[in-house]
This record gives structure tokens, sequence and C-alpha cells, in this order.
């Protein structure tokens, strides 16, 4: 008896203690600890921290604890004081597992989070906490992250990023799994207007580097704009990306400050491929789009391994508009009734409309050109064009070291082609530029498709042109062109080729100079100029048919876009009813003035009489195009006389 006593006193008393320890945690005041506690987190993460409201432990085997109004200090080099203003952190913790030496955060909630990520000058991060050379210990785990009405900051310098976004976390579709997240804001990148909509995964399973991280996103930087669907694995690595991606923007130029590597002014575009890493380089394989009024598939990649990017391309469009391609050399698509052109595209072209001139004079981005390597191919198969018959168009794109050389450039055009290889060397403050190309086989009426030639019309086409110069823009380099560009039609062909050329200007002076003789055939015609600073002198222009030679002279300037070029007929049967007048074509290359220098018929005519053949214009080329016995020359002799000077190496 005495015992059971003993015994049910000691019960008693363990009861009231327990009672009075949980009266005595029922009316702790909790926030006596909060400076021990602000304490203890400052000396881990090496930044002032303060709960400025209340703290509450609500006790369980896996108590809850809530502070209210919580801050962390910022870097001392940061934008503003306080890295982290938080109205309500709440979390649970499991104490049997901390006994064990384990942190495990059940679920961990946050409202109204104001968070600031950063990088310093000098590239440092704000979010690299602790003191320098301490020992981190275990992270802790959590299980659930909850976020309401978040707001997350970035800040880069090196980038020119200012970006705020809203950040808060939806309820997992099923019980057991973890709330996704969905963010939208915007900002400044690069120093263009960006703003961001989009939904991922969980923020916690990004802890776990080998689960591909879903992700739906919808961003726009300046005009260019982009939408990804898809998986990341390690999306803080930025590796493992496996997203469906499309972009669309006025200009893919304007996405250099973006990737880093340099794509030719284009018109607007609208691009859908597949984007994905794989180690150093990014591949954006299998798109299809339009850029422009053409379309465009193949494959790209930027492999950022080594010195600096290189870039590599496969290319096709089906049916290319040939302004698409005004970009590579500065220029602007046509903006007229059923073109694309994006505003600025516009602008400019009004500006050239004013300046009353045709070669671009916008200057190439040295700093671009040096900025990548690159090997890209390319081919259009079907071109629109409005003047010129071109069948298709191959080019093989070599950037090195700031050396770009296309090699070939292969345009097909009426029948036959231009084969061209063009090298740029920009390492120097100007560019110097090398120009070989050769044209063969190019048919007279497929060159003039819309005129009515006759079936006999078969003649074609051929020539050289060789030349240096230099300059940062297009008109530049045509304002300082040195070298040679012959031009020569043989065979079958008739008058009709001068019929055609009216089609531009000067119908009825051609046929003045002609004499009204139509079917005349055209035994030979020869064009070879001298280019010397930017100016095309006349070296021999000379078209030969079995009634007479019609003879030029003249320059073509480069440098003032002028022509001011004269033709003069020289009969073979000398008649004073046969001599003609000269035509000339004069005035910018815009909007050349082609007629019939009248002053000149009376002295002509007498002038032919008199003197004949021994005293025209062509009397220089006459070994060249009469035979000993006076009769019309061997074509053969004046191809020769073109294909010497332009051949030599």
């Amino acid at each position: 008896m005495q015992l059971e006593g003993k015994a049910k006193r000691i019960g008693i008393g363990v009861a009231v203690l327990a009672a009075l320890i949980a009266l005595g945690v029922a009316l702790f005041d909790w926030n006596m600890l909060r400076g021990f506690v602000s304490h203890q987190v400052s000396e881990r993460t090496g930044r002032p921290f303060a709960i400025r409201g209340d703290l509450d432990v609500k006790l369980s085997m896996t108590p809850t604890i809530r502070m209210h109004d919580i801050v962390m200090g910022n870097a001392s080099w940061g934008s503003r004081p306080d890295m982290a203003d938080i109205d309500l952190l709440e979390f649970r913790i499991d104490l049997w597992q901390l006994l064990k030496g384990h942190v495990l955060i059940p679920e961990l909630s946050l409202t109204r989070p104001d968070i600031l990520l950063e990088k310093g000058p000098s590239g440092q991060r704000n979010w690299d906490l602790g003191k320098p050379g301490a020992k981190g210990g275990e992270p802790p785990r959590i299980g659930q992250l909850n976020i309401r009405d978040g707001v997350l900051a970035y800040r880069d310098p090196a980038l020119d990023a200012s970006i705020r976004l809203n950040i808060s976390t939806v309820p997992p579709p099923a019980a057991g799994g973890e709330a996704a997240i969905i963010v939208s804001g915007d900002g400044r990148f690069k120093d263009e207007p960006f703003s961001l909509t989009g939904r991922g995964g969980s923020l916690l399973s990004l802890r776990r580097p080998n689960d591909p991280y879903p992700l739906e996103v919808k961003a726009r930087i300046g005009g260019s704009r982009a939408e990804a669907r898809g998986t990341l694995t390690d999306p803080i690595r930025l590796r493992g990306i496996n997203l469906n991606l499309a972009l669309r923007g006025e200009d893919l130029a304007k996405l250099y400050p973006i990737i880093g590597t340099p794509i030719p002014s284009t018109p607007p575009y609208t691009l859908v491929g597949h984007l994905d890493r794989q180690g150093q380089v990014w591949r954006f394989n299998d798109f299809r789009g339009t850029v422009g009024d053409s379309d465009l598939s193949g494959d790209f990649s930027v492999d950022n391994g080594g010195d600096k990017p290189f870039m590599r391309g496969n290319l096709v469009s089906e049916n290319l508009d040939y302004d698409d391609l005004a970009g590579f050399i500065g220029g602007h698509p046509k903006t007229g009734p059923g073109e694309t052109a994006s505003p600025e595209q516009k602008q400019e072209a009004a500006r050239d409309a004013r300046r009353g001139r045709i070669f671009p004079d916008k200057p190439f981005n040295l700093t671009r050109l040096r900025a990548a390597d690159a090997d890209v191919k390319f081919r259009g198969k079907h071109i629109k064009t409005a003047k010129l018959p071109l069948d298709d168009i191959s080019a093989n794109l070599i950037l090195k070291d700031g050396r770009l050389t296309l090699k070939p450039l292969n345009f097909g055009v009426a029948g036959g082609n231009v084969v061209s290889t063009i090298s740029l060397d920009a390492r120097k403050p100007v560019i110097a530029t090398n120009v070989d190309a050769t044209v063969r086989g190019i048919h007279l009426r497929r060159l003039f498709p819309t005129f009515n030639l006759s079936k006999t019309s078969v003649g074609q086409f051929g020539g050289r042109a060789k030349f240096v110069t230099t300059g940062n823009s297009f008109a530049d380099m045509a304002a300082a062109a040195d070298g040679n560009i012959g031009l020569a039609m043989n065979g079958g062909a008739t008058s009709e080729l001068l019929l055609a050329l009216a089609q531009i200007h000067g119908d009825q002076a051609l046929m003045y100079l002609l004499g009204g003789d139509e079917k005349a055939r055209i035994r030979c015609a020869v064009a070879d100029f001298k280019v010397k600073d930017g100016v095309m002198r006349t070296d021999t222009f000379l078209i030969d048919t079995t009634a007479t030679n019609v003879v030029g002279q003249g320059t073509v300037d480069l440098r003032r876009e002028h022509l001011n070029l004269t033709l003069r007929t020289q009969p073979k049967q000398v008649s004073f009813v046969s001599a003609r007048a000269p035509l000339y074509i004069k005035g910018p290359f815009r909007k050349p003035d082609v007629g019939v220098d009248k002053t000149a018929i009376a002295a002509r005519g007498a002038a032919a009489i008199a003197l004949g053949a021994l005293l025209s214009p062509i009397a220089a080329l006459v070994p060249l195009v009469d035979t000993p016995e006076g009769k019309n020359h061997d074509c053969a002799a004046l191809l020769d006389h073109v294909r010497q000077p332009a051949g030599k190496e």
C-alpha cells in the first residue's frame, strides 16, 4: 500500500510538472528568442538578419514556426540595403530527423517575399552567402515550397539587365506532388525592353539536376519574341535543353546582343524549330518559317567551346524573294505594296529615296564581323525578282578571324550562271575586298522573258569581272574599285537585243540608231571596261551586225552613280543616208536620260562621206574586227580581246 501510494504521488507530480511545462510553453513569449535567432542566421550567412515582427512556434513532433516581417541585408556593393524582405516566413521542421543530424522541412511557405538577386561590377553574386572560408553544412531538405504574391528582381550590369518578376506557386495537381510556379514580369535586357510570362515545375525540383524540368515561357526582348515549351535538365547550368522554340521579330540581326553571334540584317521573320544544347553547342534544328517574303528552313548551331563562337548552318529557301537578301550588302528590303519590311526598314527606305542613290551606304559592323567564326551554306531554289530572271542561288559563307569569304557565290541567270568568289578582310579599320566573277551561258531570250524576241534570238552572254577595293560600306567599295569588267555575246542573235534594251528607255532612239532595221543579225557584241577609282571607262564597246557596227564610248561612274555613254553607228556601206547622229545615255543610275544628239547630225553625215570607217571611233579596233579582205570580222577575235585582260591572274 505504501508503494502504491508513493507511485500515485509520483504520477501526480509528473502530471503537474508536465502541466506546468505545457503552461509555461503556452505562455512563453517566443519573441524573446528573436535576437538569438537573428544572431545565429547573421553568423552563418555573413549578412545582417532581423525578425522585425512576431516570432511564433506551434509545438508538435513537426513544430510550425512563423516569422513575421523579416529582412536579410544585401552585399556591401548591392544596389539596395536589403537582399530579401518577407512579410511572413512559415515552415515546419521534423524534430525526429533533427535529432539524427538532418534538417528536414516538410513545408516552407513565403508570403509576399521581395527578393533581389544581382551581380556586381566584377561579376560577384549577392546570393553567395556565408563568411569567406567558412565550411557550409548540409543544406536543408524541403518537401513543399509555397510562394504567395512574391517578387523576384534580377540585375546584371554586364548584361544591361534589370528585370522584375511576379512569382507565385499553384497547388500540385495531386496529393504528394510539388507546387508548380508561375511568373510574369518585365524590365530591360541588353538595354532592350523585356517582358516574360511562364510556367515551370517546382523550384525545389531544381535541386535534382538529372530530372527534366518542365517549362513553358513567352518572352519579348525589344522587337524579338520567343515562345518555348519543353524541358531543361540541370537548368541552373543550362544543360540538357530540349525545347520546341518559336521565334519572331523585326530583324534577325537584332538577336546579336542576345545570342552574341552576328547575323545579317533581314526583314521581319517567323521561325519554329527545336532547340537543344549538348555541352557548349547550341542547336536550332529542323526549323521552318519565313523571312520577309521568303520561306526558310534548315539547321543552325553555335559552338561556344572555343575562343569565339563558331556558327554552322545549312539553310534552304524553296521560294526566295531576291530583295530579302539586301541586308547582306547593307541595304533593306523593298517596302512597297505586298512587301514585308519593319518600321525601321521603311524609314531607311524613305531616307534612301530622299538621298537619290542606289548603292547602300550603311557601314558594315566590324565588331560583329570579328566576333565569331562561321561556315554557313545557303541554297535558294526558286527566286522571285522584278527584273532579272534568276533561276537559283547557292553560296558557302566562311568567316574566320574577321575574314569573310563567299566561295562560291553562284547565281543561275537566264539559263546560265554567274560564279563568284568574294572575300572581305575586316581585320583592319577599313575592309579590303576582292571580287572575281565569271559569267557563262546567259540566254538572250530568257534574259528578257517579257519581250517578244524571235525564235532565232538564241545568243548567249559570257564575261568576267575582277577588281579590288576598300571601304566599309557597299557604296564606299563601289567608289574605290579598281579592275576590269568584260562582257561578250556570240552567235545567232538579232538586233532585237537593242529593242529589248529599249524596254528601259529610248526605244525610238535605238531604232533610229539602227536605221530601222529590226532584223539585222548581230554577229558579236563586246563590252570591256577598265575600272579605276570607281570609274568604269570603255576600252571596247562594239556591237557588230550584218548592216552596221555600233560603237560605244564613255564612263560609268560608280562613285557618283552616273552614266555618260555615247553610241555611234559605223555603216558597212557608206552612204549619206546611213549616217546617224550619236545616241547618248546620261544621268543618274536611278533615272538615266536616253536620246539622240541632234546637234551632231549634219557634221556626222559629212564626216561619214569624207572619211568613212578610217576616221570612225573604232579605227583602232580594225585589226580585230575586219579580215584582210575587208569582210565582217571574226567574233572570236573580239572574244579573245575581252578574255585576255580579264583572265590574267
